[in-house]
């Protein structure tokens, strides 16, 4: 009967240590997911008021044609302005050269960043403004 006992409590101890170590592997794969789904939706966010900042623009123009905002450079100049959409800072900067307007929009929540590019051209005559490309950029 003892070698019976000594024998089995070995095997209790090595089967509670395998079922904690699957269950951790759960947890752990639980978490990252977690994260990498949030992660996703923060970033979902930041883009989409990067764009929201584009159209802002757009609106800024159609309002007034012959704004003339005061970025020197796209890359590194001041930002012409900053809005909050839904908990998303969007950071903007306009250039204008003659009808054409770079605008680069920066969408940032919880140090989540996505930056959108567009070229608008606006006609001050007719007061059509016009969204020639928009395009995702590389941060």
């Amino acid at each position: 009967m003892d070698s019976q006992g000594a024998i089995v409590l070995p095997m209790v101890i090595m089967m509670s240590g395998i079922l904690f170590i699957i269950g951790m592997a759960g947890l752990v794969a639980g978490v990252v997911t977690n994260r990498s789904l949030v992660s996703n939706r923060l970033s979902e966010k930041a883009l989409f008021g990067a764009r929201a900042g584009i159209e802002d623009t757009m609106r800024r123009i159609v309002r007034n044609p012959q704004w003339s905002p005061s970025c020197p450079s796209l890359s590194s100049g001041p930002l012409t302005g900053s809005l909050s959409v839904g908990g998303v800072g969007v950071d903007i900067c306009v250039l204008k050269t003659g009808n054409a307007y770079a605008v680069q929009a920066l969408g940032t929540v919880q140090g989540v960043k996505r930056r959108m590019d567009a070229a608008i051209e606006a006609d001050a005559a007719t007061g059509q403004v016009r969204l020639i490309s928009s395009d995702e950029a590389a941060f």
